[in-house]
C-alpha cells in the first residue's frame, strides 16, 4: 500500500532527523530506504508465515498433492481431475527441433525420464549429474525435470511459487500392475553458492511443512489415485546430493 509505505518512510526519516544532521540523513537516503525495505519485507514474511501456519492448523487451508494418475515413462501424465488443477504434470511437452537432446554424463540416452526427450538447456551441470544417477536406479519408476513457471509447484506464504527441479517416483520392493509406484519425491537441488541463501532457507521451511502434512492421510481422500502413496519434499545440497539420494532409494 503506497500510502502506508509513505507513512512508514516519514516516521523513519523523522526519527533519524531527530538524532542526526540533515545533511548526513540526505547523503544516506538510498541506504536508508533499502534497509527500510528489507525490514518491512522481513516483518511481512514473519506475519505471513504466522497466518499460513494458523490456517493450516485450523483446517481452513489444506495441503493436497495434485499429481493424479502418474503414468509410465514416456507416457502421459494427468487425469481429468488433474487437468482441472493448475498444479499438475504435463501430458506432453514440446522441445525446439534445433535444441540438442540432453544425455547421461557418459553420452548415452536417458531411459527412465517421463518424456523421451529433454533439451540440453533444461539441465545445468548439477541437474545432469542427478538425472544420470536417477536414470541408473533399478527401483526408479520415472523421473521428470520439472519446468519452472510451467509445471508442478508448491505455494508457501511468500508470493512466488516454488518449482522444484525434479519429481521422481519409486517402485515398491515387489512391483505389481496395481501399484506401479508407491513413493513420490519432489526434489530441489541447490549449488554450494546457494546453500546459505535466504531463498534456500525459505524453500527448506516450506518443504518441511509439505513433508509433515503429506504424512497425513486425509488429503489423499481428495485425490484417489494418490491413496497409499508416500510423498516427500527434499532440498538437496550439491556437496551431499548423492548421499541424500542414496538414502531415498534405501
Amino acid at each position: 500500500n503506497p500510502w502506508r509505505g509513505a507513512e512508514a518512510t516519514e516516521r523513519v526519516f523523522n526519527a533519524l532527523l531527530d538524532k542526526h544532521p540533515r545533511e548526513r540523513v540526505l547523503a544516506n537516503t538510498v541506504f536508508i530506504l533499502e534497509e527500510l525495505r528489507k525490514r518491512l519485507e522481513a516483518e511481512r514474511d514473519r506475519l505471513s508465515r504466522q497466518v499460513f501456519a494458523g490456517l493450516l492448523d485450523a483446517g481452513t487451508m489444506r495441503f493436497i498433492v495434485v499429481m493424479d494418475d502418474l503414468q509410465s515413462p514416456h507416457g502421459a501424465a494427468g487425469s481429468a481431475a488433474a487437468k482441472r488443477a493448475v498444479n499438475r504434470l504435463p501430458q506432453r511437452i514440446e522441445s525446439p527441433a534445433t535444441e540438442r537432446q540432453a544425455n547421461r554424463e557418459d553420452g548415452s540416452q536417458y531411459q527412465l525420464g517421463l518424456f523421451e526427450r529433454v533439451g540440453e538447456s533444461e539441465l545445468n551441470g548439477l541437474e545432469n549429474k542427478v538425472a544420470t544417477y536417477l536414470d541408473a536406479q533399478a527401483r526408479l519408476f520415472f523421473w521428470y525435470r520439472n519446468r519452472p513457471r510451467k509445471d508442478y509447484f508448491v505455494q508457501g506464504w511468500k508470493p512466488q511459487r516454488i518449482y522444484a527441479d525434479f519429481i521422481l517416483t519409486l517402485q515398491p520392493d515387489e512391483p505389481n500392475q496395481d501399484d506401479q509406484f508407491h513413493q513420490v519425491f519432489v526434489v530441489e537441488t541447490k549449488g554450494v553458492h546457494l546453500k546459505e541463501a535466504a531463498d534456500t532457507a525459505y524453500k527448506r521451511s516450506v518443504f518441511d511443512i509439505c513433508s509433515e502434512h503429506a504424512r497425513k492421510a486425509d488429503w489423499a481422500d481428495f485425490v484417489p489415485a494418490m491413496q497409499g502413496k508416500v510423498v516427500r519434499y527434499e532440498v538437496v545440497d550439491e556437496e551431499e546430493w548423492e548421499q541424500r539420494l542414496n538414502r531415498m532409494f534405501a
